[in-house]
């Protein structure tokens, strides 16, 4: 995990075990609510992940402005390895043109 996430976590983990921030009740549905998306964010990684031996499967071709106009920009870079700073960077081009294999583009609901 990396440091600085692992430093939030640790700071959420230690406002919920001493009860500081949680003793609300709205606090704490707002923090689930977090949670769910987290959750639900982790699984669809996951089926990424699950679906990586993509060698010799067809791939779709777009550029890197169209993940980042259509949201997709941030699980196609955690899929890739690349920096979500990338473009603004200048690492990337936002014209750049990135192929995704066709089972991960449908995991990421871009066909």
């Amino acid at each position: 995990m990396r440091n600085y996430i692992e430093d939030a976590c640790e700071e959420i983990d230690e406002s919920v075990f001493t009860g500081d921030a949680f003793r609300d009740p709205q606090h704490r549905r707002g923090l689930r609510e977090y949670m769910a998306r987290w959750e639900r964010q982790l699984k669809v990684l996951d089926e990424i992940d699950e679906e990586d031996n993509t060698d010799n499967e067809p791939k779709i071709s777009m550029s890197a402005k169209s993940l980042l106009d259509c949201g997709k920009w941030d699980i196609y870079c955690e899929w890739s390895g690349t920096s979500v700073w990338a473009i603004n960077e200048g690492q990337m081009s936002s014209d750049e043109i990135v192929s995704i294999p066709l089972s991960v583009a449908k995991v990421m609901n871009l066909c």
